[in-house]
């Protein structure tokens, strides 16, 4: 996203990885949630990614379904990635699910081996980085199980 708006660097994101969450025994135990919170304000869009790995069960998916709602009352911008489509992840609420439908649901398909080739040799040469090509083909086809 940064890369996306460049051109417009007045544009302040959050960006929250599934990890950044951390593990916590319930929701509420959550240190990022009063962060989040606090910084909402201070950001004009939060982006969350792989959300579906932070929802461990219904009060994970009622907090996220009351932070959205805060973010959405202070009109700010939200971009969720998830891996699988939200009616099919159980631990997902009916509020939390009403708030997902409530935005644009977009289906991306997975990248081609040659699309993430191409995405990789881009990224590299932005941060002028080089990797011999049997390197860029192990990251393209995937690291062996």
């Amino acid at each position: 996203l940064r890369e996306l708006t460049r051109g417009s660097p007045r544009i302040r994101f959050l960006i929250l990885e599934a990890d950044d969450w951390g593990p916590a025994d319930s929701a509420d135990e959550c240190p990022l949630w009063t962060w989040a919170e606090e910084t909402g304000p201070a950001v004009d869009v939060v982006v969350c990614e792989n959300l579906d790995r932070i929802l461990h069960d219904e009060a994970w998916s009622d907090r996220l379904a009351r932070w959205l709602e805060g973010l959405a009352a202070r009109q700010i911008r939200v971009v969720l990635t998830l891996s699988r489509w939200p009616a099919r992840i159980p631990e997902i609420t009916p509020r939390l699910l009403s708030r997902l439908h409530a935005g644009l649901l977009v289906r991306l398909p997975e990248f081609s081996v040659e699309s993430r080739r191409q995405f990789l040799i881009e990224r590299a040469a932005a941060v002028e980085l080089a990797f011999s090509n049997a390197v860029l083909e192990l990251l393209v086809e995937g690291l062996p199980n």
